[in-house]
């Protein structure tokens, strides 16, 4: 038997194969997921691995040869660095 499941506001209730499940207000908003994250990247001149944030407002240089990895550019950054992969 395979269940269904309808919300509502204010009723719990099964009805041969559909549940009705009961949820506040509160639990239906839906959030937007944010645009920004955080980035591992990877320098291109000596291979040296790090996070930054795609939404920072300075300039991010490499720690051990001093290369530009990201310039901010308004609301996001400009990632200059390879992208290895985004952290969650």
């Amino acid at each position: 038997m395979q269940l269904c499941y309808k919300q509502v506001w204010n009723k719990t209730e099964e009805t041969g194969t559909c549940r009705v499940i009961s949820l506040t207000k509160k639990e239906r908003i839906l959030y937007p997921k944010p645009r920004s994250a955080f980035l591992l990247v990877k320098c291109i001149n000596c291979g040296a691995e790090k996070v930054i944030f795609s939404g920072s407002s300075s300039h991010i240089k490499c720690d051990s040869c001093g290369q530009t990895l990201a310039v901010p550019a308004g609301g996001r950054a400009k990632i200059t660095a390879q992208i290895i992969k985004k952290m969650d």
